[in-house]
C-alpha cells in the first residue's frame, strides 16, 4: 500500500490495466519484475502482469509500472487452422480455450496451470468459426458480439488460473429486474460528464466472399440510406480441411454457409455506432 500514485482501468470488451508509480528505490526496483503479478488485497483473485517498468529520476526518483490484465496469457495463442463450435455461448468460447491453451493436440501449447471455470447459465446459443487468428483478439470479437466478457481469476489455494465467461448486470432505468444505479447531477454524486456519438465508421451490410469468391450478404434486405456495405474476405474458412488430429473434415452447405454468416455478423459487430458516457463520479 505504499505507493505514489495508483490508477486501474478496469474494461468489459478490452484488456484491464494497472499503472502504478512507486519511488524509485533499489527494494522496489527488485520487488516489481516483468512477469510477476499484482493484486489488490481486497480481491486477490484478480491479478495484473507486470509487462513494462519505466525508472525515471528527475526530482526525484520513480519507478513507474504497467501491468495487464491475466486476459493477456491468452495473447500468447491462436485459433489454429480452422475451429467450430456450437452450443452455449459458454462453452463455445471455453471450447476455443481448451483446445487451444488447456488441452491442446501439441503439449507444448499448454498455458501452466490454465483451467476452465464452471458456467454460470448464460442463455445464449450461437455457432462460431475461426481460421488462424489470435485468440485473446477473437475471445473479444465474441463476447462484443454477445454482450459478454471474460477474465482469468486466480485460485491461489490450488495455484491455478481460471478461464471464466460472464455476464454484467442490467442496473438501468429500463428494467425491472435488478435495482437501479443511477448517476446525475442532480443527485450530487457526478462531478463532470462527457457524451460522445458517432456512426462514421458504421456497416450494416457485410458481402462475404468465400474460397470460390462467391458473394454471401448479410442483412442484404436493408436498403437505402440504412444499407452500408463492407466486404469480407472470408476464403480462409474452408469447406473441406483437416482438424487438429490431421482428420479430414467435410462441412455440409448449411454448416459451411452457417459459418460464413457468423464471419460476416462478427464483422459487422465491430462496426456499429460507438456511444461513450465518461463520468467522473463522486464516490463519497
Amino acid at each position: 500500500d505504499d505507493f505514489i500514485n495508483l490508477e486501474i482501468m478496469s474494461s468489459y470488451d478490452s484488456l484491464s490495466e494497472l499503472n502504478m508509480t512507486v519511488d524509485g528505490t533499489t527494494e522496489y526496483a527488485d520487488l516489481m519484475q516483468t512477469g510477476r503479478i499484482l493484486v489488490k488485497c481486497e480481491d486477490v483473485s484478480k491479478g495484473y502482469i507486470i509487462e513494462t517498468r519505466e525508472y525515471l529520476d528527475e526530482q526525484s526518483s520513480e519507478l513507474s509500472i504497467i501491468a495487464t490484465s491475466l486476459k493477456v496469457l491468452l495473447n500468447d495463442r491462436v485459433v489454429l487452422g480452422q475451429q467450430e463450435f456450437t452450443g452455449n455461448i459458454e462453452d463455445v468460447m471455453k471450447s476455443f480455450v481448451l483446445v487451444n491453451a488447456v488441452s491442446p493436440v501439441n503439449p507444448n501449447r499448454i498455458i501452466p496451470n490454465l483451467t476452465i471455470a464452471t458456467n454460470r447459465g448464460i442463455d445464449i446459443t450461437t455457432t462460431e468459426g475461426a481460421v488462424n487468428e489470435p485468440l485473446c483478439d477473437y475471445l473479444f470479437e465474441l463476447a462484443k458480439k454477445h454482450d459478454i466478457s471474460f477474465d482469468i481469476l486466480m485460485d491461489h489455494d490450488n495455484k491455478k488460473f481460471i478461464f471464466d465467461v460472464w455476464q454484467g448486470i442490467d442496473r438501468s432505468t429500463e428494467q425491472v429486474a435488478n435495482p437501479h444505479v443511477i448517476f446525475a447531477k442532480e443527485f450530487d454524486n457526478v462531478l463532470k460528464q462527457h457524451y460522445t456519438e458517432s456512426v462514421a465508421d458504421i456497416k450494416s451490410t457485410a458481402i462475404v466472399l468465400d474460397e470460390e469468391v462467391k458473394g454471401f450478404t448479410v442483412n442484404d434486405e436493408l436498403s437505402g440510406f440504412t444499407r452500408k456495405e463492407i466486404i469480407v474476405e472470408a476464403n480462409d474458412i474452408k469447406k473441406t480441411y483437416k482438424d487438429d488430429n490431421d482428420r479430414d473434415v467435410t462441412l455440409s452447405d448449411a454448416e459451411y454457409r452457417r459459418l460464413l454468416e457468423e464471419k460476416g455478423r462478427n464483422t459487422l459487430a465491430e462496426y456499429q455506432p460507438i456511444r461513450t458516457f465518461e463520468s467522473d463520479v463522486d464516490g463519497k
